[in-house]
């Protein structure tokens, strides 16, 4: 997605800023999925966009999609642990 920089000119090239909703939307993850990982550093930073509203570098996202997949796709990230057990379950296998 990133573009390379004109040797031509001296002007900086903007970066791409995807929607939270879209990225979202795109990795099919709700965006609360997407602000634990990146509470947990295993998601690129967002970048406030107003009040309600967030957005993603599309470089970095595109970056994290492709690690995520060189280490194994659909993986959860690093980060993520098992679901706790549920209230009351009893661990002597008895039901």
């Amino acid at each position: 997605m990133g573009r390379q920089p004109d040797p031509s000119t001296n002007t900086p090239l903007r970066r791409q800023i995807v929607r939270g909703q879209t990225v979202a939307r795109d990795l099919e993850k709700s965006l609360r999925t997407i602000h634990r990982w990146e509470a947990a550093g295993e998601f690129p930073r967002r970048v406030k966009l107003g009040p309600n509203s967030v957005g993603y570098f599309s470089d970095e996202v595109e970056a994290w999609k492709a690690a995520r997949e060189r280490r194994g796709g659909d993986r959860p990230p690093s980060g993520d642990v098992a679901p706790a057990p549920r209230v009351g379950a009893r661990d002597d296998g008895v039901a």
